[in-house]
């Protein structure tokens, strides 16, 4: 049914743009993105995926559109497309960060332990400040059992969290020093969010999830 639906969709789709089987331009391609990003956000996946597949179709080249239709697939339980999207997108763009950790994120939960902690520590071999690598890692000690390590993984993200409070400290700082004081409050907002060693953890949890 679902598949029914996305095809007709789809369909839909082609009769409000230039064509099935011709090039969209630029703002169409743009205008399909966002709307799957809103549908995506209601957590409508096979709308959104009706506007992914068109807008892929026609431009193989807008690789956040990829990277949408992966996470679909993470939140549908389709996690073997999921791995096969994001391994195509990293192997495409080695550099996308966001790709690799989704894709990392994906091995974790299909319970491919061995190659998910060798890219982690390719990972922290150059990046030792993304929290997310650690907080990765400390789900990937808890998958197998091993909470001391898990609990290390989380202190290192939560520390890694704090240095991001004082960058945000910083351009509040900023803001108010040009009497922007909306900015400035929103910035200092964000910084004690994170600095509170009682709610970083948790606040982990709450974002990984968007």
């Amino acid at each position: 049914m679902k598949k029914v639906f996305v095809l007709l969709l789809t369909l839909l789709l082609c009769s409000l743009f230039s064509s099935c089987n011709g090039k969209i331009t630029k703002e169409e391609s743009t205008k399909l993105y966002l709307s799957a990003l809103d549908s995506y956000s209601q957590q409508k996946y096979d709308e959104a995926s009706a506007y992914l597949i068109m807008l892929i179709k026609h431009d193989s080249k807008f690789y956040q559109a990829d990277l949408l239709m992966g996470k679909i697939q993470f939140f549908q339980n389709d996690f073997l497309n999921a791995l096969i999207t994001f391994k195509k997108l990293t192997k495409k763009y080695p550099q996308f960060l966001e790709a690799r950790i989704w894709y990392i994120r994906t091995l974790i939960i299909s319970e491919q332990f061995d190659l998910a902690k060798e890219l982690l520590e390719t990972e922290l071999s150059f990046n030792q400040t993304d929290w997310r690598i650690f907080y990765l890692y400390s789900l990937l000690e808890e998958k197998q059992g091993n909470i001391d390590k898990k609990i290390v993984m989380l202190n290192r993200a939560e520390l890694s969290l704090s240095d991001s409070a004082k960058i945000y400290l910083e351009v509040g700082e900023i803001w108010n020093l040009l009497d922007i004081q909306e900015r400035s409050k929103e910035y200092n907002e964000k910084a004690k969010m994170i600095a509170s060693s009682n709610k970083s953890l948790n606040l982990l949890t709450n974002i990984i999830k968007k």
